[in-house]
């Protein structure tokens, strides 16, 4: 399941429980909406547990072909890839490799952990200068899952 917020310059991800295919095609569209709208921007995938790594192979493969397909476009406009997951998920390796030509992922263990990795870059969008040190109250009305 996909819950997908966006904030600013940054597109943030839910994911808990098994994917399925009307929850995965919500969440292209918003993706294919943000990058239709050719603004730069952080992507921020939260997943919550193992269940969230289970998808049907029709969605695996259809995930596949987008990203191949929107390579160049996400090149141009995605600052970079942050994966959060649960410590055992992070430590054996259990994320998918991203694959995308001039995109940075970052893998941690704690949305704590990715708030101060994106706190320290600078980001002008449009000619808006972000400041991504108000990154935890942007997203303060949501349940990270962590205790």
């Amino acid at each position: 399941m996909f819950h997908s917020f966006i904030k600013g310059p940054v597109h943030l991800t839910i994911c808990s429980g098994k994917t399925l295919i009307p929850g995965y095609a919500d969440h292209k569209k918003n993706w294919n909406n943000w990058l239709n709208s050719n603004q730069k921007f952080y992507a921020i995938l939260r997943i919550m547990n193992n269940a969230a790594l289970i998808e049907p192979k029709c969605v695996s493969e259809e995930r596949i072909n987008w990203i191949y397909e929107n390579r160049l476009r996400l090149s141009k406009v995605l600052l970079g890839i942050i994966l959060v997951a649960p410590r055992h998920i992070v430590d054996d390796g259990l994320l998918n490799q991203v694959d995308i030509d001039n995109v940075d992922v970052h893998r941690y263990a704690s949305m704590d952990e990715a708030i101060a990795y994106l706190s320290q870059q600078n980001l002008r969008v449009n000619g808006i200068c972000f400041n991504l040190h108000s990154l935890p109250e942007l997203f303060c009305d949501l349940d990270w899952g962590e205790s």
